[in-house]
């Protein structure tokens, strides 16, 4: 099946085995972003209705849409990557051909597209701008993951996630790598924590990697709480809220727009709906 993931650039001395820390970190960002997409991909097939059914427009439509805005998006892609400026533009224009909500469902307003043309649009992007099609590539993921039928989201707020994107072209992505614990992909319970308050939690912790953060909607963490027996699972973060600190650390050739900085939480208050999946630890081992 096809796959959304788009690797970063190879190090000259990826395979060596005095490798710095920075090689093995980005090797750690690597394998979460290629667990996320080998989760999805793994997801049920198509029902036969959605492999028949008449797509919005034709391949040979959506082929010069896309062309179009690869043309425009390749005008600016050294710029960006030179100056590592998200190139919030190429989503606007994303958004006005409908394509940030590709592949949320029809009957939420998006373009219900299957894992096939969710790797054209991808492939397309990706040609012409590598850091716009990554953080594209995983708004997709998210998206499909909220429509899998084993999804335990509450329904209101996996609709608002939805609707950000066909209305505003939200952009959302997972928050899963730790300094210390590295990918979650290899076991093991996170030192980002959310303790309970009267409100509801209070988050705190320090994740790597964070694809898009500086265009991002929603952030999807992965924390703890707080309990002698703690769960493990997914918090929905609304960017905008107090208490979130980008740390710019992320210069990586090809992907500097991508703004995959490091991320900080420090007491950032959630409405208790707001831990979207909760789990006792063994529940992820075979993923979410």
């Amino acid at each position: 099946r096809n796959r959304c993931h788009i690797p970063p650039p190879p190090s000259a001395n990826a395979h060596d085995r005095d490798a710095t820390w920075r090689d093995r970190d980005v090797a750690d960002r690597d394998t979460a972003d290629r667990d996320t997409a080998d989760r999805v991909a793994a997801d049920r097939d198509p029902a036969p209705s959605e492999v028949d059914a008449s797509p919005a427009d034709s391949d040979a439509a959506l082929a010069e849409r896309l062309g179009d805005l690869g043309r425009r998006f390749a005008q600016t892609a050294a710029e960006i990557d030179r100056t590592a400026r998200f190139p919030f533009e190429n989503f606007t224009a994303l958004h006005a051909q409908g394509l940030v909500a590709a592949v949320v469902p029809r009957e939420a307003g998006g373009g219900g597209a299957t894992l096939s043309r969710a790797g054209q649009i991808i492939g397309a992007v990706g040609r012409a701008e590598t850091s716009t099609a990554l953080v594209l590539a995983m708004t997709f993921l998210v998206h499909r993951a909220l429509a899998r039928s084993d999804s335990r989201w509450p329904i209101a707020l996996r609709d608002q996630v939805w609707q950000s994107a066909v209305e505003d072209g939200g952009l959302v992505n997972n928050l899963r790598v730790e300094p210390a614990l590295g990918s979650p992909s290899r076991g093991g319970v996170p030192a980002t924590v959310a303790r309970r308050t009267h409100e509801g939690w209070s988050l705190s912790g320090h994740k790597l990697y964070s694809t898009g953060i500086p265009g991002l909607r929603w952030l999807l963490v992965h924390a703890r709480t707080d309990g002698a027996l703690p769960d493990v699972g997914t918090f929905l973060v609304p960017r905008d809220l107090p208490g979130i600190r980008v740390i710019e650390s992320w210069d990586t050739l090809g992907l500097r727009a991508s703004g995959s900085h490091d991320v900080v939480f420090d007491d950032v208050r959630l409405p208790v709906e707001y831990a979207v999946d909760l789990r006792p630890p063994g529940e992820w081992a075979g993923g979410p």
